[in-house]
């Protein structure tokens, strides 16, 4: 019989730390504050039967790992992340560890962005990309102009734009430098340009400009917009080939609807969207309103001959009036900042994404009903919920509600709230890790309570990344395992990072905690056989202080 390796299942990318040298496992490759981890792996073995290839086996580990090892193809797992170790030897000045790391939300983010103290913004991969060992591609990156200083970052959901918090220093302003990304290197995907759906990886960087907030010190941001794809990755080739050299091609692009939920939906090029930013030691929360930004790009794809042939190779470069234009050059472009919410001492935002796939808790599946909704947790616990479906709809006029729709409260110090991937998208479920009460705690849509994570092996819990291992690649059976969500957390001061699985059955049904299981799942019990809603995996000492993890599955 011949045994092989059979399928992986992988989700992996940056992981951000600060090194601490009298840690026992600490080497010289960690001083950089930056891996290229993975966040939980699994494989399939097989056996050869009679030429048939036979799933036989499964091995699921929870752990997270950024040491080399048998299942590590093209530096998946390394002590460092190459781009950072690389601008580092050029420029011994670099101040390390990088300040953020980010990915799109919506698609598989191959490409993550990594942000340094000195301005300096360049992509990652996941470790199976063009950026490592596949290629000798450059490191695409780019410089803000002189004076800002980044303290945060966010990628739009299809990694068609950066968007940076930055403090203007000599200026004593704040803002968000806007970096266009662009074009995906696969060139049977639509559309295919800078600001549209880049995958797998991003080629080039443009700084475009700056917008001014009403505050000066922002410290957190996140950004949504309107688009939701069906496929994780990448966008669909359009059928006959022709992608968007056609007018006719362009036409079936702008006449989607923008909450399409059907399998036409790959044809989504985002009309609307917005960021959430905040500041803690001003008490204020801006609401961005990027619907100018994400329209110009679609009247400059979609709309005229004209304006498609503007934005061809020949017609691009680094100028202003150089596609892709900056705002200088086209000023009709720039968000809008649309109002401030007070907020005592806010320390997280998140702006919730449109769901795709199957595990929506929403009725009837709806894709958009958690959409469009700002969240702010504060300092005391507090996490408000601020309907800003207006401002995501494009159909709308953008307007800001008063008050918050909804008020709960966690444990305090509220450091990040974010939602999972599961399997075939991105579901409607919020998470918020509440570090002062060492704590994670699990919200459907409207912010109705589902469950909370406590575990005496978190001591100091201030990051969780979100991931699904499906080993079984969505099949049944018993060779394989599926909706097992994996909660990758980070403990700061413990130096650790630990893995959990929780249990979210199949299919969510209309009702808000009804759920029906139509496929198998890896099984959640604890050693007396009783159900339980999370199992703990594995706790991997760190030498230093992580602090935030993106990732996405590896291709």
């Amino acid at each position: 019989m011949l045994y092989d390796g059979g399928g992986g299942w992988i989700f992996s990318g940056q992981l951000l730390f600060v090194p601490d040298p009298s840690h026992a496992d600490y080497e010289p490759a960690f001083r950089f504050g930056s891996a290229n981890a993975r966040a939980f792996d699994a494989a399939m073995a097989r056996i050869d039967e009679g030429g048939t290839l036979v799933t036989r086996a499964l091995c699921m580990r929870m752990r997270a790992e950024w040491q080399p090892d048998w299942w590590n193809r093209n530096a998946i797992s390394t002590p460092t992340t190459p781009p950072t170790q690389l601008m580092a030897e050029r420029d011994p000045t670099l101040p390390l560890p990088p300040i953020a790391t980010a990915r799109g939300e919506q698609q598989t983010s191959v490409t993550g962005f990594l942000a340094f103290q000195n301005g300096l913004i360049t992509v990652a991969g996941t470790g199976n990309d063009t950026y490592t060992s596949i290629s000798d591609r450059p490191y695409p990156t780019v410089r803000l102009p002189e004076g800002m200083v980044p303290t945060a970052l966010a990628s739009t959901p299809g990694n068609e734009f950066v968007l940076a918090t930055v403090w203007d220093v000599p200026n004593r302003r704040g803002g968000v430098a806007v970096i266009v990304a662009g074009p995906g290197d696969e060139p049977a995907t639509v559309p295919d340009g800078f600001g549209t759906h880049s995958w797998p990886t991003v080629l080039e960087l443009k700084y475009l400009g700056f917008v001014e907030l009403p505050f000066a010190a922002p410290m957190a941001i996140s950004v949504t917009h309107s688009a939701a794809m069906d496929n994780l990755r990448g966008t669909r080739v359009v059928e006959d080939g022709a992608l968007l050299s056609t007018q006719a091609q362009r036409d079936l692009y702008r006449e989607i609807p923008w909450n399409d939920a059907s399998d036409l939906r790959y044809r989504n090029v985002a009309q609307a969207g917005f960021a959430l930013i905040s500041s803690r030691a001003e008490n204020r929360v801006a609401v961005v309103d990027l619907r100018r930004l994400f329209q110009f790009y679609r009247s400059m794809y979609l709309t005229t001959p004209a304006n498609w042939e503007a934005t061809r190779e020949g017609n691009q470069g680094p100028g202003p009036r150089q596609w892709p234009y900056t705002f200088e050059g086209e000023p009709s472009q720039v968000p809008e900042v649309l109002g401030v919410f007070e907020v005592p001492q806010p320390t997280a935002v998140y702006a919730s994404q449109r769901a795709t796939g199957t595990n929506v808790r929403a009725p009837d599946g709806n894709e958009s009903a958690g959409y469009g909704y700002g969240l702010v947790a504060s300092l005391d616990g507090t996490v408000r919920m601020f309907d800003l479906t207006s401002v995501g709809d494009p159909t709308q006029i953008a307007s800001l509600p008063a008050t918050p729709r909804t008020t709960v409260t966690v444990g305090p110090n509220p450091t990040q709230i974010t939602s999972p991937l599961d399997g075939d998208g991105r579901t409607d479920d919020l998470f918020v890790v509440a570090r002062g009460g060492r704590a994670i705690h699990v919200f459907d849509y409207r912010l109705r309570p589902i469950d909370v994570l406590r575990d005496g092996r978190m001591v100091d819990p201030v990051y969780v990344t979100l991931g699904s291992n499906g080993a079984g690649f969505g099949g049944s059976g018993p060779d394989f395992a599926t909706n097992a969500r994996v909660l990758t957390v980070l403990d700061h001061r413990g130096q650790q990072v630990v893995d959990y699985t929780m249990r979210v059955g199949g299919r969510f049904d209309a009702s808000f905690d009804g759920e029906q299981q139509d496929a198998e799942e890896w099984p959640h019990v604890d050693a007396s056989g009783s159900p339980v809603r999370f199992l703990h995996g594995y706790s991997n000492p760190l030498p230093g202080r992580p602090f935030m993890f993106t990732v996405d599955e590896v291709i």
